[in-house]
């Protein structure tokens, strides 16, 4: 319906940002390593592929095997999702090191992280064979492929995608390494976003996604997922 929220699942994360996010939403998930800023991710999504929507993962930090099993490490099965032709994957790191891995119905693998062009045109394929609209994006993690490639070169390529996928009524959620990259870079890609859920010493903080509010939050990782306090 046109007007509602997405409902992330993650206790405390709804309440903060009124209720849900805005579909259509460009939100990037920041904080150090290890933080939980891809648990995060995991959680929102597989709540929207619980709701009957359709994912896409985009990975470029291990390969789309580790994050089926980090995933069930939570319980969080998107094996009959899958099936379902719910789910989908663009897995960037894999074919360093088996370049002899083949694509299947919901899997497609690329060269590199910063093979930019393969990984647009992967998007691409993937939204018109299977006619994905308004879908879910998680990528992890911005901070690898601009690792992996040219500072224009990068931001020409996130302008590109995000734009297609407005178009696309898509809601994106990306991670990005705190200090990986020049403070520079990271304004640069908060710029491009609708919002930013930043974590540090297990401390949540919301910009955008409106939320007018200028406050950190504890958060806690058990079992079940993230929980903020």
């Amino acid at each position: 319906m046109p007007g509602s929220k997405i409902h992330s699942s993650i206790i405390g994360f709804d309440e903060i940002v009124g209720g849900g996010i805005a579909p259509g939403s460009m939100v990037l998930l920041k904080g150090p390593p290890f933080c939980g800023k891809k648990l995060f991710m995991m959680q929102f999504l597989f709540e929207q592929l619980k709701s009957s929507q359709k994912v896409l993962f985009i990975l470029t930090d291990f390969s789309y095997e580790d994050f089926k099993t980090k995933m069930l490490n939570f319980k969080w099965d998107i094996e009959p999702f899958e099936k379902q032709q719910a789910c989908f994957f663009i897995d960037a790191y894999s074919k360093q090191y088996f370049p002899q891995l083949l694509d299947s119905n919901t899997v497609k693998y690329i060269s590199s992280p910063g093979a930019l062009s393969e990984l647009s045109l992967a998007v691409s394929k993937i939204q018109e064979e299977f006619s994905l609209k308004n879908f879910f994006i998680g990528l992890h993690s911005l901070s690898t492929i601009l690792k992996s490639s040219n500072s224009k070169s990068f931001f020409n390529f996130l302008n590109f995608e995000i734009g297609k996928l407005k178009r696309l009524g898509s809601t994106a959620l990306f991670t990005l390494e705190k200090n990986a990259q020049s403070i520079k870079e990271e304004l640069a890609i908060e710029h491009l976003m609708d919002g930013v859920v930043e974590f540090e010493n297990a401390k949540i903080l919301v910009k955008g996604l409106e939320t007018f509010e200028n406050q950190w939050h504890d958060y806690s990782i058990t079992e079940h997922g993230i929980s903020i306090l």
